[in-house]
């Protein structure tokens, strides 16, 4: 990280990030979604100014913002490519915050000041063929032999994996066990004998390209006991907090794409000339900007009210992140969709911005928690604890 970035009030350094989103984000977003790969010359831009270190304390190298002046910074570099956020998420996210919650202090020292200069890359590999949402019935399992773990099994969908240097790996260290109480997490360096890792085709991807997502499989893949993440039978308690963190920034993300969507829907009704006028002045085209308009600053209220929650609790309202992330993933699409209809054909042919973020929009219904998982959870909170609905 550039050392002079250290030294901004937040006001000014998210103006820097602002701009780095303007000059550098924004121009190359086409090129991007075109070669599924984000160039290496961003990546270090990125790390330049600090953004692999938003999220972790300044003890540990990074800048330590609070998370609703993350969210503020994730409305600003989401106004492009989904995969921008995402290259980062994976260490500023989930690692980061597993790390800060349950590591042990050799492991935060050890591991999170380069988390947060982006020297290594962090990932998670929680997801498998037959679990998914039910994270509690990951199947790779990790045996105890002397002081180490054999890891046997494999993942999916483990998004930057095929670059990251170091991967928290959910495994079941309770062979016995058929649910979260027998699952423990693991953290791994890639190079590890026995771990091979495997990106999807960029052509396979409908979205998010530029974002590798990852299978992996291990096999006799030996693993010390030290490297364990809290205690044995934790797994899914130690990522807890960086599941939540993780929906809020997802959410914010949709809010940073919806607003793009918007901003260029509003650029074309009024440069676009029909019957002798933008059409801009029609009432029905007025009608879809307003709606989504109102769209935007739902989704931006929502997910700032939740991050300022969870800083003054010191712990995630988890049902309001569930309902933020919910209303969002789709909000976007209905922007998007409004986005294009503004468009015409013009937002159809020639990839044109708004349809490629409108591909990026789609994916947030499904990652971190599918909508009719969160609907589910969210109706079931409601009939639990009828309290919720307090204002």
């Amino acid at each position: 990280m550039d050392e002079r970035y250290r030294e901004l009030s937040f006001e000014d350094y998210r103006r820097a990030v602002r701009e780095f989103t303007n000059e550098v984000l924004i121009p190359s977003e086409r090129e991007v979604d075109r070669a599924g790969r984000i160039p290496d010359e961003i990546s270090r831009a990125m790390r330049r100014v600090g953004l692999f270190g938003v999220s972790i304390p300044r003890r540990f190298g990074g800048l330590g913002w609070t998370l609703e002046q993350q969210v503020l910074l994730v409305l600003e570099y989401t106004r492009t490519l989904a995969a921008y956020r995402s290259h980062m998420s994976t260490s500023t996210g989930l690692m980061a915050q597993m790390l800060l919650e349950r590591g042990s202090s050799g492991m935060k020292e050890r591991i999170l000041p380069d988390l947060a200069a982006g020297r290594i890359t962090g990932a998670a590999a929680i997801t498998e063929s037959e679990a998914g949402s039910d994270a509690g019935a990951a199947r790779t399992r990790a045996d105890v032999c002397d002081e180490h773990y054999v890891v046997n099994g494999s993942k999916r969908f483990s998004t930057n994996a095929s670059i990251a240097d170091v991967i928290a790996v959910l495994v079941r260290t309770d062979p016995g066990s058929t649910d979260h109480s027998g699952t423990s997490m693991l953290l791994i360096p890639r190079e590890t004998a026995g771990l091979s890792v495997r990106e999807s085709p960029v052509e396979d991807m409908l979205s998010w390209r530029g974002s590798p997502t990852c299978e992996i499989d291990l096999n006799d893949v030996r693993v010390p006991r030290s490297a364990r993440i809290g205690e044995e039978g934790d797994g899914l308690r130690v990522a807890f907090k960086g599941f939540s963190h993780a929906r809020v920034t997802i959410a914010a993300t949709a809010v940073g794409l919806a607003s793009r969507m918007l901003q260029e829907a509003v650029t074309h009704a009024r440069s676009r000339h029909q019957f002798g006028q933008p059409i801009g002045h029609f009432q029905l085209v007025q009608g879809l900007l307003a709606d989504m308009y109102a769209d935007v600053v739902a989704g931006r209220s929502m997910v700032l009210d939740v991050a300022r929650a969870f800083d003054a609790a010191g712990r995630p309202p988890v049902t309001d992140i569930a309902a933020t992330k919910l209303f969002c993933a789709g909000m976007v699409q209905r922007v998007g969709s409004k986005a294009l209809q503004v468009l015409g054909g013009d937002g159809i042919v020639d990839r044109h911005i708004v349809s490629i973020l409108y591909r990026d929009a789609r994916v947030i219904s499904v990652g971190e928690g599918p909508s009719q998982v969160l609907q589910a959870k969210v109706g079931a909170d409601l009939v639990r604890s009828p309290e919720l609905l307090a204002v």
